[in-house]
């Protein structure tokens, strides 16, 4: 638990670095492990060991809260995956790096994660038209990577968009059922979804 000091007073934030970030991490927590519908305001504070008028300070309602954290999240891995993949000398190469950018930023966040993947108590229909424009950016993202390989002649696919849900399935779905105390880490087992897709892919 984070340590306040000091003590906040009712209705002002407490001094600590970044609170709107340590709200955000202490919501995903709470969402990921309870769900959207039981978690409050006052669990969310109770976890941070902050006031609720703290909280108020800085997000009036829980659904800000969950929106704050689906966009800083889609944001924040398509940033990610571009910098990651923008080495590559391939088009496999590139989506080696797609998968495996997938996989460690899921494990590093994996309750912000789990916020996005699962929405709100699963229901995604809800979703703001900026985090449908972030989510479809991603998804074109790894559409493009398919593309080129078309286009150089290393993939062999028939519908990148198609496959490209495939994919992106396939790697959210850890989610599911990943323990990072497990014997692999998230990269390492995306790094045997990329020999199954590569595979699958290559033209003989």
């Amino acid at each position: 638990m984070t340590k306040l000091s000091p003590k906040a007073g009712r209705g002002r934030p407490p001094t600590m670095k970044n609170p709107k970030e340590a709200i955000l991490k202490s919501a995903a927590a709470c969402f990921s492990d309870a769900g959207y519908e039981a978690t409050s305001l006052n669990g969310i504070a109770h976890n941070l060991g902050m006031t609720k008028a703290g909280v108020y300070h800085y997000f009036p309602t829980k659904r800000e809260i969950f929106d704050a954290i689906v966009s800083s999240v889609l944001k924040d891995m398509l940033i990610h995956s571009k910098s990651s993949c923008g080495g590559a000398e391939n088009a496999p190469a590139e989506l080696a790096a797609f998968v495996r950018a997938h996989a460690e930023f899921f494990e590093a966040n994996q309750h912000k994660f789990s916020v996005l993947f699962n929405g709100r108590g699963g229901d995604k229909s809800d979703y703001t038209d900026d985090q449908i424009t972030a989510r479809r950016a991603y998804s074109d993202h790894l559409q493009a990577i398919l593309e080129r390989g078309v286009a150089q002649g290393s993939f062999e696919i028939e519908d990148t968009a198609n496959f490209a849900r495939a994919i992106l399935g396939m790697l959210n779905w850890m989610s599911r059922w990943f323990d990072p105390q497990g014997e692999k880490t998230a990269a390492q087992i995306a790094d045997g979804y990329t020999k199954i897709l590569l595979n699958g892919v290559i033209p003989r």
